[in-house]
């Protein structure tokens, strides 16, 4: 994406310094989001069938721990939830569209391809309107592009990192 050397860079700046380089304080959106997480995990019990998801932090691909994502809830084996808890307004537009917000589909493909998830649930909850519940399956145009340019992408970072350590930089973050 056109963030791509935006992001590379802030890697490396997070690297080598072993400080973020983006701090994000919270919103009212996700002080909202979780203070009803509670009443969204209901609503997406009453409608599906099948275990109650768990909370998680960060989920790795593989044992290289390159490439990640960070389910709001985790279906086992494999599969995941996103959760987005919206304005009533936005809520009235899920309603309305009945489709996964395009703004979520590269999210929720990303985390099936590291997870190698089966599906992703994606559920919108507002209190005062019915929920929106839809299942996204992998797409393999998706699938296949985060396989592709992931790998490139890593070893553009690792290449970056040998570059500035070769120009004396001194990391003093975790490698």
């Amino acid at each position: 994406s056109a963030q791509r050397a935006d992001y590379l860079d802030q890697l490396l700046a997070e690297w080598f310094s072993g400080e973020p380089q983006t701090e994000f304080l919270g919103t009212y959106w996700t002080e909202r989001g979780q203070h009803l997480e509670g009443d969204a995990l209901a609503a997406y019990d009453l409608l599906r069938d099948g275990p109650t998801p768990e909370s998680v932090g960060v989920v790795f691909r593989d044992e290289s721990r390159t490439a990640s994502c960070s389910p709001d809830w985790w279906l086992a084996p494999h599969n995941g939830v996103e959760v987005k808890c919206p304005a009533f307004k936005t809520q009235v537009s899920y309603l309305r569209l009945g489709i996964v917000p395009p703004a979520y589909v590269p999210q929720i493909q990303f985390s099936i391809w590291v997870c190698g998830a089966d599906f992703w649930d994606f559920l919108s909850y507002h209190p005062r309107l019915p929920a929106v519940l839809r299942r996204v399956e992998p797409d393999q145009k998706w699938q296949d592009a985060f396989s592709a340019h992931v790998p490139v992408f890593l070893d553009e970072l690792s290449e970056a990192r040998q570059f500035l350590l070769q120009s004396g930089a001194q990391p003093t973050g975790v490698s």
